[in-house]
């Protein structure tokens, strides 16, 4: 708790055009003890606190410094968030005031664990680390009572690994992620880690492997949803340069020319791209990528692989497909994207495209 005693005698005094022997008058003190008070050397007992606070026409609390801070669970939570963020120590008092009033709500000890865990993890503390996960250990029956939507018992279970990671305790962070990994969520940490770790069991490739292709999906979302936000804002250029990459992206995941299930997702993420250049008003680049969208779609209809497993890079020893909802065949997933759109203009160019092109390879 900062106060501002001394500043705020030496300022009211200031205020009123006294000088420190006049204040002394007034209050029956040396001149040296309201030096004193104002150099921060020492300070007034209470009663000439008051006393002072009622000659200057302010309150004890202002005369002070001290402003009441919001105490409530919510206000105190959002606080000891600040303070895991920006690393600040000075949350480790408050985290244990807090603990002491509420010691059964979640989201105090939920992130007074944090706080200690992240503090600890940037000093390189193992005592704070190891307080931060008994705090982390007793949250977890406290779920129920938690205002976070976005947390659940998977979530704290992967804050218990971090806490053992940042004491360098990779065999117990690793079984702790194995042992709560639903959804293949810790994939890549588990396979991670035992690469790391030389990978005695011969484990990592299977978890890289389906990690990897975990994070395919919500990449991909990302990228095209972010570009999809830079075109609905007028800001073609950023978004053409995202849907690129996005392509980029998923043909470096290709082995060779087989038709592949990447294939289905690119000609789709082609049409966006299509659409950028028909906003530019540049009817050639439309038509050549349409051609190629509806041509590596075509191609892959022909003879349709959904497995993941024939990725490059990826080593799993058994099937793995991949489905999507954009449409039955891969021409149809690239006239569905076509309708994304809502351009009725740009439908008719895609349309008239179509036509031809089918009527060619009849």
């Amino acid at each position: 708790m900062e106060l501002k005693l001394s500043e705020n005698i030496r300022s009211n005094r200031k205020d009123r055009g006294l000088t420190q022997e006049q204040l002394s008058e007034v209050l029956g003190v040396t001149v040296g003890a309201v030096y004193k008070w104002e150099a921060g050397l020492s300070v007034p007992e209470l009663p000439m606190i008051v006393e002072m606070a009622d000659f200057f026409d302010t309150s004890v609390d202002s005369l002070l410094g001290y402003s009441m801070k919001d105490n409530r669970i919510a206000a105190t939570a959002k606080r000891l968030h600040v303070y895991k963020d920006t690393l600040d120590p000075e949350g480790i008092s408050e985290a244990e005031k807090a603990l002491k009033k509420y010691p059964h709500d979640f989201d105090i000890v939920h992130e007074s664990a944090n706080l200690y865990i992240s503090i600890g993890a940037w000093k390189r503390d193992p005592k704070l680390i190891s307080r931060g996960r008994e705090l982390l250990l007793s949250s977890i029956p406290l779920l129920s009572s938690k205002q976070d939507g976005t947390i659940n018992d998977t979530v704290l279970y992967g804050e218990l690994a971090d806490s053992y990671y940042f004491q360098g305790k990779w065999k117990e962070c690793v079984e702790i992620w194995k042992e709560h990994n639903a959804g293949g969520i810790y994939n890549a940490d588990i396979g991670y880690e035992l690469t790391c770790h030389e990978d005695p069991q011969g484990d990592a490739s299977g978890y890289l492997s389906y990690g990897l292709i975990l994070t395919l999906n919500p990449i991909i979302k990302s990228m095209i949803g972010l570009a999809m936000e830079h075109i609905f804002h007028g800001e073609l250029t950023e978004g053409g340069v995202l849907i690129q990459n996005c392509i980029d992206f998923l043909m470096f995941f290709k082995k060779d020319d087989t038709p592949n299930y990447l294939d289905r997702i690119v000609s789709a993420s082609m049409v966006s791209l299509a659409f950028v250049h028909f906003l530019k008003k540049e009817k050639e680049q439309v038509e050549k990528i349409l051609f190629d969208a509806y041509t590596l779609a075509s191609k892959f209809d022909e003879n349709p692989d959904y497995d993941t497993g024939n990725l490059r890079f990826i080593r799993i020893n058994e099937i793995c497909k991949a489905y999507d909802s954009f449409g039955e065949t891969a021409v149809d997933a690239v006239e569905g994207t076509v309708r994304h759109w809502r351009d009725p203009e740009f439908m008719k160019v895609w349309k008239s495209l179509r036509k031809k092109w089918e009527n060619k390879t009849k």
